[in-house]
Parts: structure tokens; C-alpha cells; sequence
């Protein structure tokens, strides 16, 4: 009907529609009325009336992890938000969604791992597809709500999250696959159900007595005739019920589980999606670096380096990111979320481990992205390619969907290298992604959390860390600057004898054994050489002033917070 118009209708409706087409193309805001706000206050306000307080979550079912929102609630919502005194802190809504989700059904409590999300608004009874871009992003947020919080079922999780990536999920050249299906021989989700009997059988008597209340074995079955495994009395509920020690309780629960873990071993699996997705990776790489560094697991970095290694050699044709490979072979040129992905993954990987080679891909990527992807004029990133074909419109995407939004980790990441590189190009991208996105966040903050906490974490002063000296002294000086810094400092070991050709790093002279160089823009403190000096370093030197740029000087001076 639209194009049925004739005369000078025709012709306003035709360039109604170009407008539209452009609009959308160039990610331009919907204007609301609703004036500039606080970005995060009104994305605190938005999540906490969202903010489901019995169950955890946002809004009602089905409920997926939001993992942006998550991410917001660690990095932003917890040092910036100053809540309504009639509203929950935001630490309750973390914590709240954090234990809900693990003790529910959208978590594996027998091979680990997340569901997709979760057809009830308790977290009972899931989608039974595990994602791995879900997982690789929850895995770091447990992690690091363990490190902050000190609550050991997170780590917990953390640990199984991780174990069932690395096992289940990565092919035999390290490559993660991108999805586990909801359905098996025995139908959707019947991989993951028992009968209660079944159960029983399989049992020490003590077992069963913990594990039917926990369940909710006892209890009518919740899943069409069977039962799918979500907590129902806590560990700690039933150690105060039965009058015994916690650590008994939870010993029992683990028994239990590991037998029925060999039972349901013996089923045929859900298959799996064996494609693997640039983007995807990239989020595992980030995820398991960022966790093993948290919670020093080694093996996880090493997990991390594996996926890393294989992109680059798998993934990479005449110079060029691919998108997805498969069967053998490469699909695609890498879009925008590709490339944003993955260059986060590779730099915590360097805060995690550094090599020569890393950086220099690093610089490489991020040249790569700037060339292909920016928009120069307006700010922000296209997502896709300069050579890439768009019949109707070249899209600019800055709302999260189930990742974060690509621009919102471009910027973060483009910011973070900046400092490392001393480059004002990658400086000034991510400044200007963040300024083109404002307007964004601004219309609709729930929408945009990912948005919202790059640039409020881009807007903090914080410091970034290097350390130079002999590899074998590098770990024991990294262990007791961990367990001193605060979210905004990173971490870079660098031993002495790696070549670096540029950047902030070459400028760090290795002195004796192993010192450190707390630097905040281009201008760090005098090297801290000894350990017992550490503490007054690190809280005295971190003051310091930019260098000259007028750039650095101003707001590009800060960059992401993290470990």
C-alpha cells in the first residue's frame, strides 16, 4: 500500500522510507523526550524495577542470564549507583540472580554449564540448549562475584562452567563449538532427567536422604513425569533441618552427584553444533582468561591460549578474520562483533599471560578494525566490512542482544590498547564510540547496559600496571599485586627479555629481579622494586598526572575496569 501511492504522496513516502533506511543504517537514537540522564542511574533504575526480588532475575518469565546486565551490576552498578533508600542495593540484585541461577535449573549441578534460559520465572526448568557464548560469559562473572563476594559456591560454578567448556565443548585443535542441543535420543531434555526411583537405587541411604529434599526428589515431579535437578532446599537449610555439619552435608551432595554424573555418562549426549564462531570464541578466550586469572587456574589460560592459536591459524586467510569455520573449512569475512570479540579475548589473554606475538596481533586486529569497520564521521563502528555487500542498508548495532553490543566491546578494548600502544588513533575511536553512543543509552538505558558501562568505565580514573623482571619472580610478584589492586588496575607481566617494539610497556625498564610501574595516561611512577614497598607503590603512585596529549589529558585518560 505503501508504494501504491501516487503523485507527490508517492514521492513524500518514498523518502519517508530512505529516512527510515538511513536512520536505522546509522543506529540513529529514538527520541523519547525524556531528556539526558544519568546513564547509570536510570540503567540502575531500569534493572532494579525489573528486579524480580524473590527469584532474581529480570522481568518475568521466560528469563534469560542477561549477562550485560550482569556486567553492568559488577563494574558499574556497584561502585556508581546510589540507590533509592526504599530500593534494594545493587549488590542484592547480583547476588540475589547470581545464587538463584546456580541453585535453579538453568544450571548443570552434574556437568556444568548454563542452559539457554529458563520458561519459568523460579529458574526451574530451562530451554535445554547450552550456548557457548552464555557460558563464556557467565564464567567471569561468577568468577570474579567469587573473588569480590567470597562466596565459595561461585567459584563453584565457576570451576564447573569452565571444566565443562573445555571438555565437552572444544574441538581436538582447541576450538569451541558453538552449541550443545536441547535434544537427545530420548527427547528434549531427556539427557538431563531421572526418575526418582532410578535415583534411589543408585544411592547410599545417607546420599538419598540429602539429595530427594535438596532436589526436590519427594516432591511431585516437574517435568513431564520426571524430574530435572533444581535446588529446592539449600545445603545450608538442610544442615540446620537435620542438625548436621555443613561440610557433611555438602560432601554427601557431591557423592551423590558424582554417581549419578557416571550414570548419566552412560546416555547418548545431545549432539553438537560443531561450528566455530569467531565471535564466539573470542567471548571464551576473554572469559576463561579473565576467570583463570581471578581464580588462578592455570589450565584455563592455557584453554584460552589453545582457542587463541587456532583462530589465528585457522581463521585467518591472506591476512583476512574469517567468521565461522567448519567441516574443514572457512566461512565468511568476519564481521563487526568478530573482531570486537575477539580483540577483548586477546587482550586479557596479555593480562593473563603475556607473549610478543599476542601484542603485535593485538595492534594488528585493532588496525584491521579501525580500516574496515569505523565510521569516522559519526563515530562507532559499522557491522560489517567496508567490502562486505548490504543490499538494503550498512547496519550500526549498539543494542545488546544475548552478548554484549559490538561497539560497546570495541570500545572498551580499543580503549584499553590505547593506553598499553600509546596510540591516540585507537584513544580517540573509542572516545568517539562512546560519545556517538550516548544518545543511545540515554533513550533507552535497559537496552544499552553494555553501552552504559563501557563508557562509564571509560569516564574512571584508574592505573594501569606493569611488571618487568625474571619469568620465574614475575608470579610471586603478580600474586601479591592481585590480592592489593581494586577494580579499574591492570595487570601487565612482561619478563625482561621480551622484545617489545613500542608502546608503554617499552618505556618500563626491567630493574633487578622484578619491579613495577603503576602508570595512569603516559606518565608512570618511579619503579617499585621490592615487595615490601608494594603496598605504599600502589597506593601512592597510581596519583599520577597524564603526559601532554591533549587527548590523554582530558578523557581518554581511563580505560576499562577489571583484574
Amino acid at each position: 500500500a505503501y508504494f501504491r501511492a501516487s503523485g507527490s504522496q508517492d514521492a513524500a513516502g518514498s523518502r519517508r522510507l530512505r529516512e527510515i533506511f538511513e536512520s536505522i543504517a546509522h543506529g540513529d537514537p529514538v527520541d523519547r523526550g525524556e531528556g539526558a540522564r544519568d546513564a547509570v542511574s536510570s540503567a540502575m533504575a531500569f534493572l532494579t524495577g525489573q528486579f524480580d526480588a524473590r527469584f532474581g532475575g529480570f522481568g518475568p518469565a521466560p528469563k534469560f542470564p542477561r549477562a550485560s546486565a550482569l556486567s553492568f551490576l559488577l563494574d558499574a552498578g556497584l561502585p556508581a549507583a546510589r540507590p533509592a533508600p526504599e530500593d534494594p542495593p545493587p549488590l542484592t540484585l547480583l547476588t540475589t540472580t547470581l545464587t538463584r541461577m546456580a541453585e535453579g535449573g538453568l544450571h548443570d549441578p552434574i556437568g556444568g554449564g548454563f542452559f539457554r534460559y529458563s520458561v519459568d520465572a523460579q529458574w526451574h526448568i530451562p530451554h535445554f540448549e547450552k550456548m557457548l557464548y552464555d557460558n563464556a560469559l557467565l564464567l567471569p562473572i561468577y568468577a570474579e562475584a567469587s573473588a569480590r563476594t567470597g562466596m565459595r559456591n561461585y567459584r563453584e560454578v565457576a570451576v564447573t562452567t569452565a571444566h565443562w567448556m573445555l571438555k565437552t565443548m572444544r574441538d581436538r585443535e582447541g576450538g569451541f563449538y558453538s552449541s550443545l542441543d536441547a535434544d537427545s535420543d530420548s527427547g528434549e531434555g531427556g539427557y538431563y532427567l531421572w526418575d526418582a526411583r532410578e535415583v534411589e537405587q543408585r544411592l547410599t541411604a545417607e546420599e538419598w536422604s540429602l539429595i530427594a529434599p535438596h532436589y526436590g526428589l519427594d516432591a511431585p515431579a516437574n517435568f513431564e513425569g520426571r524430574w530435572h535437578l533444581a535446588v529446592q532446599e539449600p545445603a545450608a537449610d538442610l544442615a540446620t533441618r537435620l542438625g548436621l555439619e555443613r561440610e557433611v552435608v555438602e560432601a554427601r551432595l557431591r557423592s551423590g552427584l558424582e554417581k549419578l554424573a557416571a550414570a548419566r555418562a552412560k546416555r547418548a549426549p545431545p549432539r553438537i553444533d560443531e561450528k566455530i564462531l569467531v565471535s564466539a570464541n573470542g567471548l571464551a578466550i576473554a572469559g576463561l582468561a579473565r576467570a583463570g586469572r581471578i581464580l588462578d587456574q592455570e589450565d584455563w589460560i592455557d584453554g584460552a591460549w589453545s582457542a587463541a592459536r587456532f583462530i589465528r591459524s585457522r581463521l585467518v586467510t591472506s591476512g583476512r578474520l574469517m567468521s565461522s569455520f567448519c567441516g574443514g573449512a572457512t566461512r565468511g569475512p568476519a564481521f563487526l562483533h568478530d573482531y570486537a570479540a575477539l580483540l577483548m579475548g586477546l587482550i586479557e589473554l596479555l593480562e593473563s599471560r603475556w607473549t610478543p606475538t599476542g601484542y603485535e596481533w593485538c595492534l594488528a586486529l585493532a588496525d584491521d578494525l579501525l580500516l574496515r569497520f569505523e565510521d569516522r564521521e559519526r563515530g562507532g563502528f559499522w557491522f560489517t566490512a567496508d567490502d562486505q555487500p548490504t543490499p538494503l542498508m550498512r547496519p550500526k548495532i549498539w543494542e545488546d542482544d544475548a552478548s554484549p553490543a559490538a561497539n560497546a566491546l570495541a570500545a572498551r578494548a580499543l580503549a584499553l590498547l590505547g593506553h598499553l600502544a600509546e596510540s591516540d588513533r585507537y584513544l580517540e575511536a573509542a572516545a568517539r564510540t562512546v560519545d556517538a553512543g550516548r544518545a543511545h543509552s540515554t533513550s533507552a538505558p535497559g537496552a544499552h547496559l553494555a553501552l552504559i558501562t563501557s563508557a562509564w568505565i571509560l569516564e574512571q580514573p584508574g592505573s594501569l600496571m606493569i611488571l618487568r623482571g625474571d619469568p620465574l619472580e614475575l608470579p610471586r610478584w603478580q600474586s601479591a599485586i592481585r590480592a592489593q589492586a581494586t577494580t579499574g588496575q591492570h595487570l601487565f607481566a612482561v619478563p625482561a627479555e621480551a622484545d617489545v617494539p613500542s608502546g608503554l610497556i617499552r618505556r618500563c625498564i626491567p630493574r633487578g629481579p622484578a619491579c613495577l610501574y603503576v602508570c595512569t595516561g603516559t606518565q608512570c611512577s618511579e619503579p617499585i622494586t621490592s615487595l615490601q614497598a608494594l603496598h605504599s607503590g600502589l597506593t601512592g603512585a597510581a596519583g599520577a598526572t597524564t603526559g601532554p596529549s591533549a587527548v590523554r589529558d582530558n578523557q581518554l585518560a581511563k580505560w576499562p575496569g577489571g583484574h
